[in-house]
C-alpha cells in the first residue's frame, strides 16, 4: 500500500518513516547531532517542530512518544536559541526517566 493511502495502518506508516534514511522524511524530522532531541532519541525517531515552540516525537525503537507544549510570543533569534537549548534539556531527561 502507498504511504498516501488512508487504510494503511497508522503502525506501518510510522515504521515507514522511521526507516527512511534522510533528514526529513515527508514532512517529519529525524535526529541531527545540532537538533531539538541531541542524542538523547533513537536514529530511528521521527518528530515534528512548530513554529511556537512545541514538538513531537515518535521513538519506534524505544516505544516512545515525546509532546512538548510551548508557546512563543515572537520570533526573536535569543528566544529561538533558548527553545532549542530548552527542548534538548527535555529530551534528554523524559528519555533518561523512560529508560529508568
Amino acid at each position: 500500500k502507498s504511504l498516501r493511502d488512508p487504510e494503511m495502518p497508522l503502525e506501518k506508516r510510522i515504521k515507514s518513516f522511521a526507516e527512511y534514511q534522510g533528514e526529513r522524511p515527508l514532512g517529519f524530522d529525524k535526529p541531527t547531532e545540532n537538533g531539538s532531541t541531541g542524542e538523547a532519541l533513537s536514529q530511528k525517531s521521527i518528530g515534528h517542530l512548530g513554529f511556537a515552540g512545541s514538538s513531537l516525537w515518535i521513538d519506534p525503537q524505544e516505544g516512545a512518544i515525546y509532546i512538548l507544549l510551548l508557546r512563543r510570543l515572537n520570533d526573536d533569534a535569543e528566544v529561538g536559541k533558548a527553545i532549542l537549548k530548552l527542548r534538548r534539556a527535555f529530551h534528554q531527561q523524559a528519555a533518561h526517566l523512560g529508560s529508568s
